[in-house]
């Protein structure tokens, strides 16, 4: 059953430019379920608006940035939810926001009622900057996205609508016209081409109709209520349904409306963010008087800021967000993202921040775990009453991220079991010697992986602790010089060469290298990996030389008050981020054996990307465009 009523057909303009092609919405009369489908949309309108109401309260109050993020998210996510609205069929619609992130100008899924949809959001789908500061015109198959922002940010308001995802990708362009008195003719469709985008595998989409919605954000008003404004489209929300040809010019009204809301949502978020950044304080407010539900999802999603954004009828240059100011206490980061990256750097951690205990590894656990790799770097999940299982190892693939194939000479499977041997050199975990901090898969391409999984079969009889050091902490507690010339030198493209190599069981010699910078962009150049031992392995050149003995220093100087050190228990599973905390080992000693099995995860999963982040995050938008920079560019600097 369609959610259209009659008054969604097509116009006959429409109808004879598609000719023999499936007309959009036609859709026999249903006045009955008609009725009440528009009732519900009413109502879910009223819902929507009052949640934008709380919120603004709410904002008006708060004088925490974290605490005023979570709130905001908590609020995107009731509005996407009372926007599913319930088909005759039983069927739910379902909803989603897609964001430009100025610093690339892709575009990213950062909120929806259902996670699969993540899967299907093209990774390089992304807007152009022409020379005039404007975004340029989507090619085709730019994404429906894509076309909807563009349109939207050259002054021509509508929606955007690819009838069926499955069969040729083409779209039609709802454009608004002035005729407010007539509903039927408030949109005016034509064929804008074939703009939808495949998903980045070959899987079809969970849906058939896809309806794409503007956000956008006041950038000027004035005292007169008919003066002409300036709007920034940053984001689009999307309606899909599992049929084909589901949407009309109803659908258009309702969900531009929607969209209308969530974009006084953000501008609310917007300006209170700024007025917490700027130092003022919450308006004069009993704070019991808020009502709100603070739903903590575990998934922080990522929020743009506007200022760099084109403006609709005006050309504007992008601009970096002047709101991200550094703070003295964090000097190394800004305090912006600092927090909207959800990292929190520590010297010390206490075993409630990083324990995850449940009885299975179930859906509330994987959550939890995507919460503290992304906040701590670090999670340790401890299982009730079950013993030491391989197979709970392999389903983090499926949970996390895909798992590498090999581990430096072992190929066997994706699970190494390592059993130390007091007689190997400290360069690996196969030596029951103390091994120094440093990041696993130093010498792969193009980076090492992402998240590390340990899980311990057997403990030894003394020694053998886990230390673990945030390297998000080591960088924030350097002086600001040594800091920038850490991060200028170590992302150079010639910065270090990694070379490692090992006698297999058959005789075979394995060999891996690689040669590059230490420091590199991951996640949508949002946050940093870096690739850092101390020992024979890694190899840095004279003139890189000083700045590779700061951050060695830095490190090697943290005593066991300054580091994660704990004894494991028989089942436990630490999972860390590899880009961002150092691991190492107490030596082990004693009859008993220490065993554990060891996991590699490549990256995170698609799903997750995009709302969970991981790696080094805070660092100035300056620092990054730097690091991004140097990997690129030929050092000119002489041995």
């Amino acid at each position: 059953m369609h959610i259209l009523t009659p008054m969604n057909a097509p116009t006959k303009k429409l109808a004879k430019k598609k000719k023999k092609k499936a007309k959009s919405s036609k859709v026999s009369p249903d006045r009955s379920s008609g009725d009440s489908i528009q009732l519900s949309r009413l109502e879910k309108l009223r819902v929507v608006n009052d949640s934008v109401e709380r919120f603004q309260i709410f904002a008006r109050a708060c004088g925490d940035r974290a605490e005023l993020k979570r709130v905001f998210d908590a609020y995107r996510r009731c509005i996407l939810s009372a926007l599913c609205l319930r088909l005759e069929s039983g069927e739910r619609l379902a909803a989603d926001i897609l964001e430009v992130d100025p610093n690339d100008w892709t575009l990213k899924l950062t909120c929806g009622t259902k996670p699969e949809h993540a899967d299907f959001v093209p990774t390089d789908m992304k807007m152009t900057l022409g020379e005039d500061g404007k975004f340029k015109k989507p090619k085709d198959r730019a994404g429906v996205a894509a076309y909807c922002v563009w349109a939207n940010s050259t002054g021509n308001r509508g929606i955007a609508v690819a009838n069926d995802v499955k069969d040729s990708g083409e779209i039609d362009f709802y454009r608004e016209t002035s005729d407010t008195d007539n509903a039927a003719a408030m949109y005016d469709p034509e064929p804008a081409g074939k703009m939808f985008r495949k998903p980045p595998y070959d899987a079809p989409a969970p849906y058939r109709s896809l309806l794409c919605a503007p956000i956008l954000i006041l950038k000027t008003s004035h005292g007169h209520p008919g003066a002409d404004v300036l709007f920034a489209c940053i984001g689009t929300l999307n309606i899909t349904h599992s049929d084909p040809n589901a949407f009309g010019v109803v659908d258009c009204v309702w969900s531009r409306t929607c969209a209308s809301l969530l974009g006084s949502l953000y501008e609310s978020y917007r300006y209170r963010l700024a007025g917490i950044d700027a130092g003022d304080g919450p308006a004069d407010q009993e704070r019991d008087e808020v009502i709100y539900s603070e739903q903590r999802d575990s998934q922080e999603p990522y929020c743009v800021a506007i200022d760099s954004f084109p403006e609709s009828g005006e050309a504007a240059p992008p601009t970096q967000d002047s709101a991200l100011e550094t703070a003295r206490g964090d000097e190394n980061f800004t305090k912006g993202a600092l927090r909207d990256g959800q990292i929190q750097p520590w010297d010390i951690l206490q075993e409630q921040d990083f324990l995850v205990h449940r009885e299975k590894f179930d859906a509330e656990a994987e959550r939890a775990v995507l919460e503290k790799l992304q906040r701590f770097g670090f999670a340790l999940v401890r299982l009730t009453a079950l013993t030491p299982e391989s197979e709970l190892l392999t389903s983090l693939e499926h949970s996390l991220g895909p798992a590498c194939a090999e581990q430096n000479d072992y190929n066997e499977s994706k699970i190494k079991p390592i059993i130390p041997d007091p007689q190997k050199e400290a360069i690996s975990g196969e030596s029951g010697k103390e091994l120094g901090a440093h990041v696993d898969g130093t010498q792969d391409n193009p980076l090492p992986p992402a998240m590390l999984a340990f899980q311990y079969m057997a403990g030894a009889t003394h020694g053998g602790h886990s230390t673990f050091i945030d390297m998000a902490d080591v960088l924030r507690n350097l002086s600001e010089g040594d800091l920038a010339k850490t991060l200028a030198d170590l992302s150079q493209h010639d910065a270090a060469v990694c070379k490692k190599e090992k006698t297999r069981e058959d005789g075979s010699v394995w060999k891996g290298s690689f040669s590059g910078p230490l420091i590199k962009p991951v996640c949508g150049d949002r946050a940093v990996s870096f690739r850092v031992r101390f020992d024979r392995v890694l190899k840095v050149p004279k003139k890189y030389q000083d700045s590779f003995e700061i951050l060695q220093t830095a490190v090697l100087s943290r005593g066991q008050d300054r580091k994660l050190v704990f004894i494991p228990q028989v089942g436990d599973i630490a999972i860390f981020d590899n880009w961002r905390v150092l691991h190492g080992r107490l030596a082990v000693a004693g009859r008993h054996e220490r065993h554990h099995n060891r996991i590699w995860l490549k990256e995170l999963a698609t799903r997750h990307q995009g709302r969970t982040v991981l790696g080094v995050r805070g660092l100035s938008l300056d620092s990054l465009h730097l690091i991004k920079k140097n990997n690129l560019h030929t050092s000119k600097r002489e041995d």
